[in-house]
């Protein structure tokens, strides 16, 4: 334990002693663990984090066969039924209008959730007191809670708010409480402002608990002793008496319990694919960056030669010499940890706010337990795996050449073919990465030009949302149709209509539908996108219809149901035959059936790399919805602010008690589909960059060190008649030799990822040119810079000073 000690305390002087080594070192494992640690928060948010709620080991989450939400009957069914569980909660999520007395009403995130949510959760209130009871009868007041955040923020933390009365949907709410600090939805991932009981759902939408539709999500607390095996094994049962209980012959009931770990399982597919593609590309950089690291110290290992010959000779083991320098790279490890950690809480807290357009979706970053334990473990993993191969390198020193040369020429034959093996990695996987984020910033930049199919520039949107009016399906039509009316009637509009949900913002609404003629059990089989939209739809986008008319304003209620469908829809669903005045229907043989009176030309509806789809467009006056995008093509030489104005007045004045609708173009509300594109540039375009100066770091410090030991061996040649040009070009050569191979290997990895990442790639191939020949091209530049100086220094050496430095 003594001889540790004295080790622990010889190692830390001799990295005081080298400042620039130490640093070097712990930045670069810091940084490459940091990239890691930082990726690894995001998947164990998204993927493995429990709620942070008491007990949260007994919670699991209930999901139908395909994992769509369920109804609040059947919710209500399974509470009865299941005796599996402790608990069993629901809840979904709504938009609601908030009124407090001062200002004009606002927009807000409303939970709806049964009464038992915060007592099944074990949660305690910040003020107040939360829901109680059930949701057998409605409060003698309807109630509302609030979340803390939305508290503090809208509300000033104010404790005289619990008690007060808001105006929610424009009727009167108490605030009975706030929840605690971090709760935000019994679902990871979602972000509610305000907490409503089914119970009150009569006050809060205008209809009873029992006639709720509704896409609730179902959470439950197993019971005591009860595993998620049983928890299974009981609702397959159940399931199984549904299906013969209403004699269902195709598709029956079918239930599964998942842990409620990370964001619901339907959309934990797209985000396992997305971290295990950071985690492996955040995986090279760190190679890159220990290799960088054991470079350095097999350089430094090198100039210590003499030292460790002489501990050699005095009768110290190869283990005692190997652990010397393995606790110094500990002690590295140790330094690096911490500066990961202080990394990793700095871009954890810093990417949720480059998101916060995206406000219905929240995520706590913030490093846990598991977090702390993976940056520990893979930075003590890459300092003692890179320091290992130079440790042992050192030890199988020659005790007699080690103390006659020194630190003089190159520190031995195996340490320079270590040093070309780690240079030739980091030089591959800078290429293989500098080539991908590459990719992903000229399909960035390449994004513009893609064919749409329509023409969204110019075009103002407000939405308009009716939820919670208690309005009536004819009600609503008409408050929709009034406002089309008089927005189209705006000077500074040359055209409008309505759309349930705008092109290319994210949007992905699919049913299934049966034609006619086929047999009713065939519904499902076929499915298409879909759209609710109002006259003069797709002549107000500038959708080309090909074959039959646009929608006009006597497609109404009561007359003859009509669709138009676009190209993909009529060659995939009618094949060889025209599909004009044919009929479908989204509700089997009980109809209403659709008769399709225009075909359109195919556009890009979800997103910029998607294929032809299928799709259909319904009016808005056959198909009731509450909430609707009011689109006003702008005139010329009007203004989107003008007309914006103009809508939202137009809102107001028919209904004041509405939130007031956020106009904005259409340009604007799209470039969600340019997140993932956006998400990919930045963040492999930065891990490329971080790469290349990790990269070039690793190339001039090992460039510079075998300059500086073919010093003397320099001297010599220039004394025998060498000319310096030529000596400059031998050493340019060697590193360019290896910049060559690595980047070779680099760019053929990159084919391979390119493929996979083919469909993320907007307008630009796979093997883009610009990219393919522009790495290897930087690369040689890298190696320039790095050996020039060094080697030009070296050669202007006078042969006395160098052949004198021995």
């Amino acid at each position: 334990m003594r001889s540790l000690w004295g080790d622990l305390l010889l190692a830390l002087r001799r990295l005081a002693a080298t400042p620039g080594f130490t640093a070097a070192t712990i930045v670069s494992i810091g940084l490459g663990v940091g990239v890691n640690a930082t990726v690894f928060a995001a998947a164990n948010t998204l993927l493995i984090q429990p709620m942070r709620v008491p007990r949260s080991g007994e919670l699991v989450r209930v999901y139908s066969g395909n994992h769509s939400p369920f109804s609040l009957y059947r919710y209500n069914d399974l509470r009865k039924r299941a005796t599996s569980f402790r608990q069993l909660l629901a809840e979904t999520q709504l938009r609601g209008s908030l009124a407090t007395g001062t200002g004009d009403p606002e927009r807000v995130r409303v939970a709806l959730m049964s009464s038992n949510t915060f007592t099944a959760l074990e949660l305690v209130p910040a003020a107040g007191r939360l829901f109680a009871g059930d949701d057998s009868a409605p409060s003698a007041a309807p109630e509302v809670v609030l979340e803390h955040d939305f508290w503090k923020s809208r509300f000033g933390g104010d404790t005289a708010t619990v008690g007060s009365t808001v105006r929610l949907n424009d009727r009167a709410f108490q605030v009975i409480g706030v929840a605690p600090p971090g709760f935000r939805s019994s679902q990871q991932g979602w972000r509610s402002e305000m907490f409503v009981a089914i119970r009150d759902s009569r006050a809060l939408l205008g209809i009873a608990p029992d006639s709720l539709s509704g896409s609730f999500y179902i959470t439950g607390r197993l019971a005591a002793n009860v595993g998620i095996a049983a928890a299974r094994a009981e609702l397959a049962v159940i399931a199984r008496q549904l299906t013969e209980a209403e004699g269902l012959t195709q598709r029956g009931y079918a239930f599964t319990v998942q842990p409620a770990r990370g964001i619901p399982q339907e959309i934990r597919l797209p985000a396992t694919v997305a971290s295990g593609f950071l985690l492996g590309v955040s995986l090279l950089v760190l190679v890159i960056a220990a290799t960088n690291v054991g470079n350095l110290i097999l350089a430094r290992n090198a100039a210590r030669r003499r030292e460790l010959g002489v501990r050699l000779a005095l009768g110290a083991s190869a283990w005692r010499v190997m652990r010397l320098l393995l606790v110094e790279s500990g002690l590295l490890a140790l330094f690096a940890v911490l500066a990961a950690l202080l990394l990793t809480q700095w871009t954890t807290a810093l990417i949720p706010t480059l998101f916060t357009n995206i406000d219905e979706v929240w995520f706590d970053l913030a490093p846990d337990w598991r977090v702390t334990v993976f940056t520990i473990g893979v930075s003590v993993t890459a300092m003692l795996l890179f320091g290992l191969i130079p440790a042992r390198t050192a030890s199988r020193l020659d005790v007699a050449e080690g103390i006659k040369q020194g630190g003089a020429i190159g520190g031995g034959i195996d340490g320079a073919k270590v040093r070309r093996r780690f240079l030739l990695v980091q030089v591959a996987l800078c290429a293989l990465l500098l080539a991908t984020g590459s990719l992903f910033v000229r399909s960035l930049a390449r994004a513009s030009s893609v064919d749409i199919g329509f023409q969204p520039g110019g075009v103002v949107m407000a939405h308009v949302d009716l939820e919670g009016r208690g309005m009536t399906d004819p009600q609503r039509r008409a408050f929709f149709q009034r406002v089309l009316e008089d927005v189209s009637q705006l000077a500074g509009v040359q055209s409008a209509t309505l759309s349930r949900m705008p092109e290319l913002t994210g949007s992905n609404a699919e049913m299934s539908l049966q034609r006619e003629g086929t047999p009713a059990d065939s519904i499902g089989r076929e499915r298409t996108y879909f759209n609710i939209v109002g006259p003069a739809y797709h002549a107000t986008l500038g959708i080309p219809v090909v074959r039959g008319r646009d929608f006009a304003p006597t497609d109404a209620a009561g007359t003859l149901p009509v669709a138009i469908v676009n190209e993909t829809f009529a060659a995939r669903l009618f094949p060889g035959v025209d599909p004009m005045g044919k009929r479908f229907s989204f509700n089997g043989n009980d109809g209403p059936w659709h008769t399709i009176v225009g075909i359109s030309r195919n556009v890009k509806y979800h997103s910029l790399g998607e294929g032809p789809k299928a799709f259909a467009t319904i009016p808005f006056t056959q198909m009731a919805t509450p909430q609707m995008y009011v689109e006003a093509r702008l005139a010329p030489g009007a203004t989107a602010r003008d007309v914006g104005a103009a809508m939202v007045g137009i809102v107001r004045g028919l209904d004041p008690a509405i939130a007031p609708p956020q106009p904005q173009l259409m340009t604007d509300m799209q470039r969600v589909v340019l997140l993932p594109a956006q998400l990919g540039a930045a963040l492999l375009g930065g891990i490329g960059v971080l790469a290349f100066l990790l990269a070039a770091i690793g190339v001039g410090g090992v460039a510079a060190y075998t300059v500086t030991q073919r010093t003397r061996e320099i001297g010599v040649r220039i004394a025998l008649g060498a000319q310096p040009q030529a000596l400059l070009r031998s050493v340019l050569g060697d590193t360019w030799r290896i910049l060559g191979l690595g980047a070779v290997a680099g760019l053929l990895l990159a084919v391979g990822v390119a493929r996979l990442i083919q469909g993320q790639l907007y307008g630009v191939s796979f093997l883009d040119p610009l990219t393919f020949i522009g790495v290897p091209v930087l690369l040689a530049l890298m190696g320039v810079a790095a050996v020039y100086l060094p080697a030009r220094r070296a050669i202007s050496v006078a042969p006395t000073e160098a052949l004198r430095g021995e």
